[in-house]
């Protein structure tokens, strides 16, 4: 398996493979049969990153096949304008961001879960903010998702639980 940038290949040919990826993992009640839906769904969660940010944009790889992705912002403090309106919960932990002020979004293929390219991305992800003395990195998820043993395996151990308009997430970070 190797890992490289986004900014490597031309976007039409990964930008399906990346799509097809976030659609697989995504929960099935956020999926619809309309079309429009769907891409305000994935534009929703990954179109920041495309435009402000797309050198941040890490990808699996092994024999051609794009196994997953990572997306990140280093300062998250820099989204909360774009996120004021698209998500209102993305500010509910910014007294979080000094301490941990990355985030990142990621995905793997379903086939590929288990074999280790989750945890490959992340710490080239740590690897990479560390070089730029970034001092943490953190994801928000809800609690009892899959996800959230994922990341304490991978040293996402600073936890904290809020909720939103009846909503519980899980704040999860990780010191560089």
């Amino acid at each position: 398996m190797g890992i490289q940038q986004f900014s490597q290949f031309p976007a039409s040919q990964v930008m399906p493979l990346i799509r097809e990826i976030f659609f697989l993992s995504a929960d099935p009640k956020n999926v619809s049969e309309e079309p429009l839906k769907n891409e305000a769904f994935f534009d929703k969660w990954t179109s920041y990153y495309f435009r402000n940010c797309p050198e941040w944009i890490s990808l699996a790889w092994e024999d051609k096949k794009l196994l997953g992705y990572l997306m990140c912002e280093p300062n998250s403090s820099q989204a909360l304008a774009y996120y004021h309106s698209r998500n209102p919960s993305y500010g509910l932990f910014a007294d979080q961001f000094a301490e941990y002020p990355a985030h990142l979004h990621m995905n793997a293929h379903p086939d590929s879960r288990g074999k280790g390219v989750g945890t490959a991305l992340v710490a080239d992800l740590v690897r990479r903010l560390a070089a730029i003395q970034i001092p943490g990195v953190h994801i928000i998820t809800s609690p009892g998702q899959r996800n959230a043993d994922f990341y304490r395996r991978n040293d996402f151990i600073h936890e904290v639980r809020r909720d939103w308009r009846g909503y519980p997430l899980l704040f999860m970070g990780r010191k560089i």
